[in-house]
């Protein structure tokens, strides 16, 4: 068991871009642009009988973003939670936390950018006593300050998120195999209505690695109804292999994810949402 500890830790990272048809195709007339990109964090970290509490303060900005002699609140709360030793080798996460997940493609928290993808949320844990099968069950539910009555939510973010994951480590075979399950909900576009639309995320994963070889292998099939009221049939297949010699990695991967065509019935979408992943890995 993990002796108990304080921690303090920062980072400081900065990091010039030069944008010209980023994410969306540029016209011959626009130029493009640089800018500066800097994030501050300070880590604490403490350990204390059955308890460990977690906090990252960070400040976000664009060099120049703000006018000078004007206050503008810019510090914010990256990570705070509190994680409790329960019975039966199981644990629970409480607060603001990054979700990562398996390679990210599904659940992730997007490090390279400045802002990363943090989640208010609680996660029950388990592990085996040989620590060879880990579970965790997840959820969050969102709103905009604390209402008196009913009323809709109104961000671009999730209404409600529940989650199931589970890996089982195969140490003889050098391998292992995860299973993701994802309930993301949304507030739906048409404003008469008030009631969340789900879709469903689930799959499995497997992962083989020795001798330098490494091989990927995932699938997920997403169902249930957009926030636009559709009914969501589609699909993602993943596939990678690769060799590592002494410092040097070659790989190579193919990916393929449903999407709409002209056959695609009314009020249906086979556009495959890869929800909260950090896609810029792939």
């Amino acid at each position: 068991e993990t002796k108990d500890y304080f921690k303090v830790g920062s980072q400081y990272r900065l990091r010039t871009e030069y944008r010209h048809g980023y994410r969306t195709l540029s016209y011959d007339s626009l130029a493009g642009e640089a800018f500066v990109g800097q994030r501050t964090r300070l880590t604490l970290d403490y350990k204390k009988n059955k308890i460990n509490v977690f906090a990252s303060l960070q400040d976000s900005r664009t060099w120049g973003d703000e006018e000078m002699k004007k206050d503008i609140g810019g510090l914010q709360f990256n990570e705070a939670w509190m994680e409790l030793s329960l019975p039966v080798r199981m644990t629970l996460k409480m607060g603001r936390q990054e979700l990562a997940y398996d390679d990210h493609r599904i659940l992730g928290n997007l490090d390279w950018a400045n802002l990363t993808i943090s989640h208010d949320a609680a996660i029950l844990k388990y592990i085996s006593p040989k620590e060879d099968l880990k579970i965790h069950l997840g959820g969050a539910y969102n709103h905009v300050g604390e209402p008196n009555v009913g009323t809709r939510y109104t961000l671009k973010n999730y209404k409600h998120l529940v989650f199931l994951w589970a890996k089982k480590d195969l140490k003889e075979q050098h391998s292992a195999i995860s299973v993701l399950a994802v309930l993301n909900g949304m507030t739906p576009t048409d404003t008469l209505v008030k009631a969340a639309y789900s879709t469903y995320t689930a799959g499995p994963s497997f992962n083989y690695s020795n001798k330098g070889w490494s091989v990927a292998l995932a699938g997920y099939f997403q169902g249930g109804e957009t926030e636009n009221n559709l009914s969501e049939e589609a699909y993602m297949l993943n596939s990678s292999i690769g060799y590592k010699k002494n410092k040097l990695f070659f790989g190579a991967g193919y990916d393929v994810l449903s999407g709409n065509s002209d056959n695609t019935a009314a009020g249906h979408t086979n556009n495959f949402n890869t929800l909260y992943a950090t896609n810029h890995k792939f």
